[in-house]
């Protein structure tokens, strides 16, 4: 049996806020194999960045994990000082944000910035991390890299900041590298690429992605497993095949439907009926119970947990199991 390079197991995240303490991830479970892309896919607000964040021990206060255990190489990371966590992120798990904006710093040059977390995690000279750093860039398939390692932030374009920011996500080889939403401020052809580049890059890099999303298309493009997020929990998890071709729960069929397909402009778009809850007073049982159509007594009582209905399949549904 294959052990997971990372295991997250009851993870439960609570934000308190000056109105109540926000449920932001209620107990969720996923594994990442090595050398693998995970989706967790899900509408704005159901968890999926808190849920990279807590991998890396980056949740921003008020959050704080209230129980649970994130598994990396059999070692528990929230059983570790921030001292030790400051040596693994960036060396052994490195994220590739969304905004790259955010992430670079605007008064330092490119070079710099890459060479400087190089340095920072590996024993090179200053000269031996500039020329590790202009190697990176070409490998990200950067035009002119040298003009680049001299550039400042917002001299570049965004789809060039996304491959910089690609560029020190892998400049230590991580073993995991989250990608939370990295193109969703490009355009469709610069996405593209981007997405083209990054699963190049994993094969050669031999590294897993955990990539995060809501756009199901990116999903079906590059993830060998997919895990449904909804209102902080995980509702389904399996193959990308198996989840596009035969999901069970509700939510992810409705999702699915929702997806607009070329040439079919007579097909009117599913919908789901309702809001999206307030985490800080969620619905009993099952947090989608109140925008369900297949909803039970049971649904509302108690809560489902996610559970293996086929090989690698797992859903959290009492209509499914009944």
């Amino acid at each position: 049996m294959r052990c997971p390079l990372l295991e997250v197991k009851n993870l439960a995240l609570e934000f308190n806020t000056y109105r109540g303490v926000v449920s932001a991830l209620d107990g969720i479970n996923f594994q990442i194999f090595g050398k693998e892309n995970f989706g967790l896919a899900g509408e704005s607000g159901c968890g999926k960045s808190v849920t990279a964040l807590s991998i890396l021990r980056l949740v921003p206060k008020p959050g704080r994990i209230v129980k649970g255990e994130i598994i990396f190489r059999e070692e528990d990371l929230l059983r570790k000082s921030e001292k030790e966590m400051r040596k693994d992120r960036g060396s052994k798990i490195s994220m590739v944000f969304q905004d790259p904006n955010s992430s670079l710093n605007p008064v330092f040059r490119i070079g710099n910035q890459i060479s400087g977390v190089i340095r920072k995690h590996q024993n090179l000279t200053e000269k031996e991390a500039r020329e590790k750093a202009l190697e990176l860039l070409e490998e990200v398939e950067v035009a002119d890299p040298v003009r680049v390692l001299e550039s400042y932030p917002h001299e570049l374009s965004g789809g060039m900041k996304q491959r910089v920011m690609i560029a020190i996500a892998l400049s230590c080889h991580p073993d995991l590298v989250i990608a939370d939403e990295p193109t969703t401020n490009l355009d469709v052809t610069i996405q593209a690429k981007i997405l083209d580049l990054m699963c190049g890059l994993q094969r050669d890099f031999k590294s897993s992605i955990l990539y995060i999303t809501h756009n199901l298309a990116v999903i079906a493009e590059i993830c060998d497993r997919v895990g449904i997020m909804y209102a902080g929990d995980i509702i389904e998890l399996g193959s990308t095949k198996d989840i596009f071709s035969s999901s069970f729960h509700p939510y992810t069929q409705n999702l699915i439907k929702a997806i607009p397909e070329l040439g079919k402009r007579e097909r009117k778009l599913a919908s789901i009926r309702g809001v999206v809850p307030d985490l800080i007073n969620p619905p009993s049982g099952c947090r989608f119970h109140p925008r369900c159509a297949r909803m039970k007594a049971t649904c509302i009582s108690e809560k489902p947990k996610l559970t293996e209905l086929e090989k690698g399949h797992y859903v959290a549904c009492w209509d499914v199991f009944n």
